[in-house]
């Protein structure tokens, strides 16, 4: 596999990381009010 599909693989699994991270806490914050 080349360098630039890995990086990009790479990137894809932070956003999705980060976006699971924010409903994660949008939910939490839903949930204290």
């Amino acid at each position: 596999m080349s360098f630039t599909v890995k990086f990009l693989l790479i990137i894809l699994n932070l956003n999705f990381k980060s976006t699971i991270y924010a409903n994660i806490i949008e939910v939490e914050n839903e949930y204290y009010r």
